[in-house]
């Protein structure tokens, strides 16, 4: 049997219950998980295309910055 690896990612994101986001270099939310809801009270939809540093823990945000600065993978 193959497995459709699209897929099979799409329905682990989907269904996680940890909050997923997906920022943008510009620190943009451009993806946010189902499990932002019942966590935090916002839809997926509402954070799309907001200032997703923003919402990050300011304790947190200088290491957030510095793996975003990280760009190895390019």
């Amino acid at each position: 049997m193959e497995i459709n690896k699209d897929l099979l990612c799409k329905l682990f994101v989907e269904n996680a219950t940890d909050v997923l986001t997906l920022l943008s270099l510009e620190g943009k939310v451009i993806y946010e998980s189902g499990a932002v809801t019942e966590t935090f009270g916002y839809t997926p939809g509402e954070l799309v295309g907001k200032n997703g540093l923003s919402l990050i823990y300011p304790a947190d945000l200088p290491m957030i910055v510095k793996c975003m600065a990280y760009r190895d993978w390019e």
